[in-house]
């Protein structure tokens, strides 16, 4: 069992090396909350350089393994991305260029791939926009 007391100890203390090595050793057991706390530490820069992609990676290992803060955080993770896909998809919509236009497509078709990855992770309301991207598809004619 990871002692969580002894991480913060470790981090208050800055040893991060003693830190890290420590908590890689439940990663190496394939330990759920081991892989939550190091995709956290990605996700925020904490003991580890900021890492988008490796939270994520870690993030999916801990969710596939029924824990329940890793799959929330992925669901919140891509329900922002594909809220960022339509807002920058707008703002090229609304140039009306041929190029952006392609541009925008290729976002909306972003957006569906997130909200849709939102959903597996259990967001509640990536249905809803998942189902609005087809509408501005259609309303934009951008297919």
């Amino acid at each position: 069992m990871i002692n969580l007391k002894y991480i913060e100890q470790l981090k208050k203390e800055l040893r991060y090396d003693e830190c890290y090595d420590y908590l890689m050793s439940f990663i190496e057991k394939e330990n759920p909350e081991a892989y939550y706390i190091y995709a956290t530490w990605c996700d925020k820069g904490e003991v580890v350089d900021p890492d988008m992609e490796e939270s994520i990676k870690y993030y999916k290992l801990a969710a596939n393994q029924g824990h329940e803060l890793a799959l929330k955080r992925l669901a919140e993770y891509f329900y922002e991305l594909g809220n960022y896909c339509i807002q920058y998809a707008m703002e090229h919509i609304e140039k009306d260029t041929l190029e952006d236009k392609n541009i925008a497509l290729r976002l909306f078709k972003g957006a569906k791939t997130k909200y849709s990855l939102a959903m597996k992770y259990g967001h509640l309301d990536a249905c809803d926009k998942y189902f609005e991207v087809f509408d501005l598809l259609d309303k934009y004619n951008v297919r």
